[in-house]
């Protein structure tokens, strides 16, 4: 499950720690919208671990709304130095296209060149970014509660409602774009509280009343097969001792036609008898398939 954890600038028109400038509105970002993939510090060996949306350009910056997984141990890991306040800023990974080193096109202080045109491949959370100000715009301990007492809700049924929440939170977070795809609803920021809630209540409702539906159904499958394997096992056991009954009146009549009287533990067998016997029963049917 993607786990929303703040919007980001992930990178701004200012001299950054390389010494360079970065052109916002020159990144050609339509790969990436492809593929919006989520390092951490761009170690691309180590697999994403989350993904971007909600991209915006302006002149002077470049914001995503970021994502982590939860699926793996790694993202989990990266996830939580997120939301403990270890890790807020971000960094992009691309290409240079077109650059000048030209003073006209440098800010003050700027030694290096400027990226004029770029293709963006990745974008990474990170510990410390080229760009100073690529940080999480926001994202606080409320935004967490409310994320997290929607996802307990999500996961045990029975929570209906979401408490000391404000709708308008939602928004910083894309949470109530999350909420919406849930609950099949429309609600934006002014959506009112007790409509969210109704929403929540009749979502539980249909979901207890399908999951009932479904333990009733496995539960008569359940009982409807014990009888068929019982009735089976008992069909089957009554042929076997059939079988070995007959199988024992046939070797009885075996040894007293070739001179074995009862009793005598097939000592005074006689093979030749038997091998010249026209009675002699082929007992090996009784053990095969």
């Amino acid at each position: 499950m993607l786990v929303p954890i703040g919007r980001f600038v992930v990178t701004k028109d200012i001299v950054d720690r390389d010494s360079e400038r970065v052109i916002p509105m020159g990144a050609n970002l339509n790969s990436f919208k492809m593929n919006p993939i989520m390092f951490y510090n761009h170690m691309r060996w180590e697999g994403g671990i989350g993904t971007w949306d909600n991209i915006e350009v302006t002149d002077t910056e470049i914001l995503m709304d970021g994502y982590i997984s939860d699926s793996t141990e790694n993202s989990k890991e990266k996830l939580g130095l997120v939301q403990d306040g270890v890790i807020r800023t971000a960094s992009m990974g691309f290409r240079p296209k077109k650059w000048s080193d030209d003073t006209k096109d440098k800010l003050e202080g700027q030694l290096g060149v400027t990226i004029l045109e770029y293709e963006v491949i990745e974008v990474s959370i990170t510990d410390v970014p080229a760009n100073p100000e690529a940080v999480m715009k926001s994202m606080d301990k409320k935004d967490y509660k409310v994320y997290n007492d929607f996802k307990s809700w999500q996961e045990d049924k029975e929570g209906v409602i979401i408490k000391s929440y404000q709708i308008e939170n939602f928004n910083n977070m894309n949470i109530l774009e999350v909420v919406n795809k849930y609950l099949g609803t429309s609600f934006g920021v002014d959506a009112k509280q007790e409509d969210v809630e109704a929403a929540f209540k009749k979502m539980s409702e249909t979901k207890g009343m399908s999951q009932e539906a479904v333990e009733k159904s496995m539960r008569e499958f359940s009982d409807v097969t014990k009888g068929f394997v019982k009735t089976e096992i008992e069909t089957a056991t009554k042929a076997l001792k059939a079988e070995i009954e007959i199988m024992k009146g046939q070797m009885q009549e075996l040894k007293e036609e070739n001179g074995n009287p009862e009793g005598d533990g097939g000592e005074n067998l006689d093979d030749t008898k038997v091998e010249k016997s026209d009675n002699v029963i082929d007992c090996t049917k009784f053990f095969t398939n």
